[in-house]
């Protein structure tokens, strides 16, 4: 005798077969959809907060920090800070450090928003910073004079900028867009109209973050010293509001149509097996044993799943491609197509699936007996 074919069931079971496979293939999709979503948020945050930070650190000292380093002018900010501006330029690892304003821009993802510093400096000192964070002009002009910003080319897509814009309660006008890595944009001084005042740092990449450079230079922060970003602070709260929050979402809602899944189709299919006891039976009265009709129910759930996965995910692919057309190029975001990490979490939930339906499995293959149970 041969093997017994798993596919005799489901060619002549089409309807009921597609409603299981149909309903795998809107849990793969649905999951894998949102996943894609959610990682494109982490990945257009990530070049600002994790990237960016490690080229660039703010800060703001303390009066004590400021005024242990023994500065001659201890009458303005400048004057407090330059012993610290000047031991810092010193070092290897840091480009240029400035005693400036900052204010904040915005990125929105699909799921999220991000808000990152944006240095406001003299207008000498806007092309270093640009050079430093690898961003080039592509259009307009650069900063000539207070009140003037360039933003990165991203960043003008995802908020509906264009040149001549006031943003800031129309303090400041774009003038120029760039482009780079980071996202990276820059303006020039408010007169006091900021979200915060203090050090920049430009540093190299390679640098922990700012208590590092700060033990180098002899100068230990303490407690009261204000790092609004560095590297580490960045990694740390990248990890902590993007990666973690978006994480924990994403898991509860595969834990949540994983359970309903497994009920739907471990019910559904519990009942297709029980109005197959009869051939069952059938085929332990023709020679075949319990292992090799439960071997047949397996190849049965391998194909149904096979299917619904394979569907799921290429039904999941074409929507990513829409949707990144329709929106997330527009908003400058990066989408995510292969997420192996997510992949792998879809197969081995479904292989959980999977094991459950072995119960019912085992069970029609438990009540197999002869040819004589169908006549009960």
């Amino acid at each position: 005798m041969g093997h017994l074919s798993a596919l005799k069931f489901i060619k002549n079971n089409k309807k009921q077969v597609a409603v299981i496979v149909v309903a795998l293939a809107l849990s793969v999709m649905g999951i894998y959809l949102i996943g894609s979503i959610l990682a494109s948020t982490k990945e257009s945050f990530r070049p600002v907060v994790v990237e960016g930070s490690k080229r660039q650190m703010y800060l703001e000292l303390s009066y004590e920090t400021l005024a242990s380093t023994n500065p001659e002018d201890m009458e303005t900010i400048q004057g407090m800070y330059s012993v610290v501006v000047e031991k810092l330029e010193q070092l290897p690892e840091v480009k240029r450090a400035f005693v400036s304003e900052w204010t904040n821009f915005s990125l929105k993802a699909l799921l999220g928003n991000l808000g990152s510093e944006m240095p406001l400096l003299k207008p000498e000192d806007i092309p270093t910073y640009l050079e430093h964070m690898k961003s080039k002009l592509v259009d307009g002009r650069l900063p000539e004079q207070d009140y003037e910003m360039v933003l990165d080319s991203a960043v003008m897509r995802n908020q509906g900028y264009k040149i001549g814009d006031k943003l800031g309660n129309n303090l400041w006008t774009i003038v120029g867009v760039v482009e780079g890595p980071y996202y990276s944009c820059a303006g020039t001084s408010a007169r006091g109209n900021n979200n915060g005042y203090g050090l920049i740092i430009l540093n190299e990449e390679g640098v922990s973050g700012a208590k590092e450079l700060f033990d180098k230079i002899g100068v230990p922060l303490s407690k009261l010293d204000s790092i609004s970003n560095d590297a580490q602070k960045g990694s740390e709260m990248f990890q902590r509001e993007v990666v973690d929050e978006i994480d924990g979402s994403l898991h509860a809602i595969i834990l949540g149509t994983i359970f309903l899944l497994a009920v739907s189709v471990t019910v559904a299919y519990n009942s297709y097996m029980r109005n197959r006891v009869n051939e069952y039976c059938l085929y332990a009265s023709l020679g075949y044993s319990r292992l090799e009709v439960y071997r047949m129910i397996l190849r049965e759930i391998a194909i149904l799943f096979g299917a619904g996965i394979l569907l799921g995910f290429a039904v999941a692919g074409g929507m990513i491609a829409l949707i990144d057309v329709l929106l997330m190029h527009p908003l400058g975001l990066i989408p995510v197509y292969i997420d192996t990490e997510l992949i792998c979490t879809i197969l081995a939930a479904m292989a959980a699936v999977i094991g459950i339906l072995q119960f019912p499995a085992l069970l029609s293959v438990h009540r197999i007996r002869t040819i004589d149970m169908l006549e009960d």
